[in-house]
């Protein structure tokens, strides 16, 4: 006769993974928020191939999913938020070198894009740590335990 043995991790959520899921949920609001004022340009006729607006609700849209993913510790979620956030950093980081360069943009724009830089390294470290990587690694592991007959 076969019996099964099921090991189930506690399922409670860590305050850490709290406050990334939570990140993650502001990342995707905040892209939303960003296509609010280019809609103006768009229905005004002044923007005539409004990429950028599909752009920042794709990325909007994957940082949701992947939010909902963290929250039900799927190790794609994981994945997938890495890689957002090591693009965020590429781009976010050569956004900064730009503004340095040219010089007009106020103050606040420089410690907001240095806010979300370092937001992203936060993500990247703590999805990295093997303790988070555990997390996400089998939440039910099913063992099948068979008689040995000789």
């Amino acid at each position: 006769m076969a019996t099964t043995a099921v090991v189930t991790t506690s399922s409670k959520i860590p305050p850490l993974l709290k406050l990334l899921i939570v990140i993650c949920f502001v990342r995707a609001a905040w892209g939303v928020a960003d296509v609010v004022p280019l809609m103006r340009y768009v229905l005004s006729g002044r923007l005539s191939s409004p990429w950028f607006i599909y752009v920042l609700l794709t990325e909007s849209l994957l940082w949701f999913i992947v939010a909902v993913g963290l929250w039900r510790r799927k190790a794609l979620a994981r994945t997938a938020a890495i890689v957002l956030a090591g693009i965020a950093v590429l781009l976010g980081g050569r956004g900064l070198i730009v503004m340095m360069m040219k010089r007009v943009s106020p103050p606040s724009s420089y410690a907001l894009v240095i806010a979300f830089l370092l937001v992203d390294f936060f993500v990247i470290w703590y999805l990295s740590l093997p303790a988070t990587k555990a997390l996400f690694e089998g939440e039910v592991r099913a063992v099948a335990q068979t008689p040995v007959q000789l």
